[in-house]
């Protein structure tokens, strides 16, 4: 009996293990996800603010042309 339950112990241990890495390996895509995420949406926002320079560059420039055709 003592070594059928020490079997079904180390069985149980080895299954948490096992458990704990998956949640571990898991856990570190999750974090990896969201990395990419955030270094993606970062670049992303530096497109969109060198648009919008541009675009504020032309209408500054379309204004003073036009202030100065007057």
């Amino acid at each position: 009996m003592s070594h059928e339950f020490n079997i079904e112990k180390l069985q149980l241990v080895e299954a948490e293990k096992k458990i704990r890495q998956e949640y571990e390996k898991e856990k570190q895509d999750v974090k990896r996800k969201i990395c990419e995420f955030a270094c993606c949406h970062s670049s992303r926002i530096k497109v969109l603010q060198v648009q919008y320079d541009i675009v504020n560059t032309i209408l500054e420039e379309k204004k003073v042309c036009k202030f100065r055709t007057k």
